[in-house]
């Protein structure tokens, strides 16, 4: 996860630390089998445009959306 701030908006181009090769999956662990290492170009769930999983990329996206969000309540 990058090192901004948690709520605060990140550059939309992602990517900026790629995954490490020892990771632990986060879908296929939530399930009853043993934790399974991050396959990266493999997976299904991989987002090849920022090079990471795509949980990261989703909650980093709805962070800049929530901060956003409060950003324009705030105005008003």
């Amino acid at each position: 996860m990058s090192e901004a701030r948690l709520g605060s908006p990140r550059s939309l181009g992602g990517g900026e630390r790629p995954m490490k090769e020892e990771k632990i999956c986060p879908i296929s662990n939530a399930g009853e089998g043993g934790a399974i290492l991050c396959q990266r170009e493999k997976c299904a769930w991989w987002d090849s445009d920022n090079k990471r999983c795509i949980l990261v990329t989703l909650t980093e996206r709805i962070s800049d959306f929530v901060y956003f969000i409060t950003e324009k309540e705030e105005q008003y």
